[in-house]
């Protein structure tokens, strides 16, 4: 009996050849009367490879395992020759890396820090061996990123000095990473998740005057109520409770 052996992938659609039987002279047995007639038959115990009797043309059916052994025989209107070929199945790239920890990334950064401050490292894993993931923002075309990503390691920093307070109020920025593999085909797999940008004290209180003049009567009594004024923080918060005192300029506590 005589044995084929070739590799398969373990990625194989339905009713896709596998390979070719070759039926000349040199592999299988025939003798001198052959009229041309001949066909192949497949014995194939699991069931799992489909034979095209005329080409020699094997498909796949669907399998499980490692290695898979059938049985052929070549046929010429009463002679026959028996053949058997062996398949190993190759484990192949076939899924994707994932962001396990996607939805818990909440990473925040303070206002006005410089650029190259640390935001958050990123990290997806593939379930498939040796694969190497390379990390990579996705972005709008045109769009101008405010990070930067390590593409080996996913860490993230910034590029950009954020201004939370009036006029840009920059609060929050989204952001969407892309994690790559690098098997064939390539897969990939995004995470989005949000940067808060925190607010400093940065800002002073401004009064909304920057003079007040109010008239008072000379016999007004204590508790009378002379003026109300106002003042505004840019900053959020608990950066942006005001409090109001009143500086004596003398000590007679006339005032």
């Amino acid at each position: 009996m005589n044995l084929i052996r070739l590799d398969i992938m373990a990625i194989v659609y339905l009713s896709v050849a596998v390979f070719k039987t070759n039926s000349d002279d040199n592999f299988f047995r025939r003798d001198e009367t052959d009229r041309g007639d001949r066909s192949i038959n497949s014995i194939d115990y699991r069931e799992l490879f489909s034979l095209n009797r005329l080409e020699g043309q094997r498909h796949r059916r669907s399998f499980q395992g490692d290695v898979y052994e059938t049985d052929n025989v070549l046929s010429d209107s009463g002679f026959f020759s028996p053949g058997r070929s062996s398949r190993p199945v190759k484990a192949v790239d076939n899924r994707k890396p994932l962001f396990v920890n996607c939805e818990g990334y909440a990473p925040s950064v303070d206002e006005e820090r410089e650029p190259g401050t640390y935001v958050i490292q990123v990290n997806a894993t593939d379930p498939d061996d040796h694969q190497t993931i390379s990390y990579s923002f996705v972005t709008a075309p045109g769009e101008r990123s405010k990070f930067r990503i390590d593409k080996n390691t996913g860490q993230i920093t910034t590029i950009h000095r954020f201004d939370r307070d009036e006029p840009i109020r920059e609060k929050e920025v989204y952001i969407t990473v892309r994690a790559t593999d690098d098997g064939l085909p390539n897969l990939d797999d995004v995470c989005t998740f949000k940067v808060t940008i925190k607010d400093i004290n940065d800002n002073p209180p401004v009064f909304d005057k920057s003079r007040y003049d109010e008239p008072i009567t000379k016999d007004a009594k204590v508790g009378f109520k002379v003026a109300t004024i106002s003042a505004t923080d840019l900053d959020d918060g608990d950066n942006s409770i005001i409090k109001y005192e009143i500086l004596r300029k003398y000590n007679d506590y006339s005032y």
